[in-house]
């Protein structure tokens, strides 16, 4: 069961390294990368999954609400050349790719969730964010997808930040989220 584990964790760092070189290669402004790893947060998840690894790439919009900050000379507060204000919004879009480890019994489950994301930083230290849309499964014998939702409590800069995050797919079309988690991962904006 440990070397199935260890066999999963080396192809999904594999890929995730191929995509983070992609994203650096291709950077703009407003383009992330988000990694987690998660356990199942409920009993339903349990049934489905072990653990949970995922990686997402989003394109966000920023926007400084208020007033720039200032320091105590009155001087606006700069970070890379833009103006720090109290509260920030971010706006786009993600997609990624979720993998749910299963047992030696089961399938893996393999899903693409796409959402639309929002995000609000407070002092450029705090983040609460969400995203909604729909996960698309990868094996229709397993999962043709469903309802997808996250949300995440983030601690850094727009930059770089540790997260909490909260992720559910509904698979059923009912009104639970029969995948539901709780991961930890990092976010990187380039």
């Amino acid at each position: 069961m440990l070397n199935l584990i260890m066999k999963n964790i080396i192809k999904f760092l594999t890929i995730s390294a191929i995509l983070l070189f992609v994203n650096k290669s291709i950077a703009q402004n407003g383009l992330e990368t988000q990694f987690n790893i998660g356990i199942p947060a409920n009993i339903a998840a349990k049934e489905i999954s072990n653990y949970t690894m995922s990686l997402d790439l989003a394109y966000l919009f920023t926007k400084g609400l208020g007033n720039p900050s200032k320091n105590s000379e009155g001087e606006i507060i700069k970070m890379n050349n833009n103006p720090i204000h109290s509260k920030t919004v971010q706006y786009g879009i993600s997609a990624g790719y979720l993998h749910a480890f299963n047992g030696e019994n089961m399938e893996d489950l393999k899903l693409i969730p796409i959402a639309a994301a929002l995000r609000m930083y407070f002092f450029n230290i705090v983040s609460l964010g969400g995203a909604f849309g729909y996960a698309v499964g990868l094996d229709s014998e397993v999962s043709d997808g469903g309802g997808y939702m996250e949300a995440s409590l983030g601690f850094g800069s727009p930059k770089r930040a540790l997260l909490f995050t909260v992720k559910g797919v509904n698979l059923e079309a009912g009104p639970k989220f029969e995948l539901f988690t709780a991961n930890l991962g990092i976010r990187f904006q380039f």
